[in-house]
């Protein structure tokens, strides 16, 4: 039965927000001198100024990093235009109700997308083309016919592909878009990455392992996630956001949230079977983060009644499977590779001065572990209980930011961690605790159990608009992209005392922030300089280590490092692989691939990067304007 509540918990009144500092403004000199004298000024800052582009043209570049190459500093950071005040504030500096409710009902649509991600290129440098920009090379396309289903494929590096299909393996899942055609729910299904022993293809197409059927995703379309909605006539709406987990442990199925408030799950060709729940009424979702171990969902919302924000937690379960990752028994908001079968909604945590959020990051002491096999884990006995006691997540944080009310605000996570160590693993628990739909049934709701939410910790005040937000793996710092080009750095250590510490400039109006696949590096993509920078991190500091531009990229606005062609945990096996980010180009309309590292197949021969650094794979076109790529590795079914 899918959990379809009217309302949500109760909540405190709402507090007014403070007015964010007004934008800058420019007054202008009265014509107090003669002509003469005008025009002496004149020719004196004209002097002045070419001095100064001397200057600027003989000024040495910044290093790029290894492997910069094609499109470092090409694009230059303009001066970012004063930040107009947002139309959803009133005169006052607070919510106007009557436009929140409003912007509830545009999020999924090309207006509340453009409100949500901030200006574009054009809004910073007044251009309608893009000089000055590089092209990286592509590869010639050739067919792979292998004998498996009826899929147009191709590969673009290696030597002639091998008869077998043994060595077959994809990267695939979903692309989040705002659909030309209404009907459609704005989420398709793409391959990304296909290697066999001797081949790499990374031009993306429609489809999974053995089709081309993907717009729209099919597990909405015809498979169990659209069928658990019409079952419960729940409208699917259309996408406002996806997420899945960044763990070492997998990440199977994406989260999406839907605008009508539909909470559903997709995942892979090998890994079928979406899930599906309706939030409480008047709960619009705004974003989506999934903790590391694909233990819990946090979803944004904003409640249209009370014009009050808040986060939904959402407990997940993951399948029952011969996986490293997972437990011969489902166990709710235990660590799982994302495989989810089951969801359940324990409640929404107010946000008292947060009226409108728009993101989330998320982060927890446990990140997975690749030498773990949960296989042979019992529950049903003191010392495996223990063992699997020091392998879960005990505590955690997320930060939230509001574009519109400039402001960040910290979640501590460690009471909801607290509670399932506790109904697991607490000294006189003898097995796993009994499951259901009820309040005191496992998970249980914030109503059934007191103490086990989460807490909201202080407010920091930003002076520039938030569009993202991501954390350290250690938890020990958050990052927040602000609208001025900053990636400010926020200390916590101490929940309570939540601080600004430092700050990475990295373009104008950075617009997304995920984390490389091994967690080393921030990728974050500049939407008013058309760019993706990888950022360095050091203490409370950082640096761009390297920059990816392009001719092809019109309108970048999130990237995806697309990861490895290992199953987690897997060594021993001789597979090709090759690194390659993704990139939604909202108003260029597509999703490009390019390689960003050297090839290495299955012989162990390689195909090393191009001198200008990056290589082009292709594009796919969803039909409508891309804002998110969520994609992992297939796993056979």
């Amino acid at each position: 039965m899918v959990p379809n509540p009217e309302s949500g918990p109760a909540e405190p009144e709402q507090q007014a927000a403070p007015q964010p500092p007004p934008p800058p403004t420019k007054t202008l000199a009265p014509e107090t001198h003669g002509r003469g004298v005008r025009m002496a000024i004149y020719l004196s800052g004209v002097a002045i100024m070419l001095a100064l582009i001397g200057w600027i043209v003989f000024l040495p570049p910044d290093s790029p990093g290894p492997g910069g190459g094609a499109g470092d500093d090409a694009s230059p950071s303009a001066s970012a235009p004063p930040e107009a005040p947002d139309p959803l504030l009133a005169a006052d500096g607070t919510i106007d109700p009557a436009a929140y409710v409003d912007m509830a009902g545009k999020l999924a649509t090309d207006e509340g997308l453009n409100w949500r991600m901030g200006p574009d290129w054009h809004k910073y440098h007044g251009k309608t083309d893009f000089d000055g920009l590089t092209t990286a090379p592509k590869v010639d396309d050739k067919p792979l016919n292998l004998p498996l289903g009826n899929v147009d494929r191709q590969w673009q590096l290696g030597s002639t592909p091998p008869p077998s299909l043994d060595s077959l393996r994809n990267i695939q899942g979903q692309v989040g878009y705002v659909p030309k055609e209404e009907q459609l729910p704005g989420v398709d299904h793409i391959t990304s990455v296909e290697t066999t022993t001797t081949t790499v293809g990374y031009a993306p197409r429609e489809g999974g392992r053995l089709s081309t059927d993907g717009h729209p995703e099919v597990e909405l379309a015809n498979g169990e996630a659209g069928q658990c909605a019409s079952d419960a006539d729940i409208p699917i709406g259309d996408l406002v956001d996806m997420a899945r987990a960044d763990g070492l442990d997998g990440a199977a199925h994406a989260v999406m949230v839907f605008n009508k408030g539909l909470i559903a799950t997709a995942g892979t060709s090998g890994t079928q079977g979406g899930q599906c729940l309706k939030l409480p009424k008047n709960l619009v979702p705004t974003a989506v983060a999934v903790t590391p171990g694909n233990e819990f969902a946090l979803i944004t919302v904003w409640d249209t009644k009370k014009i009050q924000g808040g986060v939904a937690v959402v407990a997940l379960t993951g399948k029952q499977q011969n996986t490293r990752a997972d437990f011969a028994t489902p166990f709710p908001a235990l660590p799982n590779s994302g495989f989810t079968v089951g969801m359940k909604l324990l409640g929404v945590v107010p946000l008292p001065e947060l009226v409108a959020p728009t993101g989330i990051g998320v982060t927890t002491d446990y990140h997975g572990n690749t030498e773990l096999d949960r296989r042979g884990e019992w529950l049903t006995t003191p010392e495996g209980r223990a063992a699997t006691a020091q392998n879960v997540a005990h505590n955690g944080r997320a930060v939230i930011v509001s574009a519109a009310e400039r402001k960040a605000v910290t979640v501590d996570l460690t009471p909801l961690f607290t509670a399932t160590n506790d109904a697991y693993f607490g000294e006189t628990v003898t097995g796993p605790p009994l499951t259901g739909d009820g309040k005191k049934e496992w998970p249980y709701t914030f109503s059934g159990k007191k103490g086990m939410t989460p807490t909201v910790g202080n407010v920091v005040a930003l002076p520039s608009s938030p569009n993202a937000a991501s954390l350290a793996w250690d938890g020990k710092y958050g990052y927040v992209a602000t609208r001025d080009g900053m990636l400010r750095v926020l200390s916590l250590e101490n929940p309570a005392q939540v601080a600004e510490v430092g700050q990475i400039p990295v373009g104008a109006n950075p617009t997304c922030v995920t984390h490389t696949r091994d967690g080393s590096q921030l990728l974050v993509t500049s939407r008013g300089d058309r760019a993706v920078k990888w950022v360095q991190l050091e203490g409370t500091g950082g640096s761009v280590a390297r920059s990816l531009t392009d001719s092809r990229l019109a309108d970048p606005v999130c990237a995806e490092d697309l990861g490895s062609m290992l199953q987690p945990g897997e060594t021993g096996v001789q597979v090709t692989t090759a690194p390659v980010l993704a990139i939604a180009d909202f108003g260029g309309g597509l999703v490009h691939n390019f390689r960003i590292g050297e090839a290495v197949f299955a012989d162990g021969s390689r195909a090393e990067i191009p001198a200008e650094g990056f290589e082009y794979g292709g594009a796919y076109d969803p039909k409508g304007k891309p804002f998110r790529v969520s994609v992992t590795l297939d796993r056979p079914a």
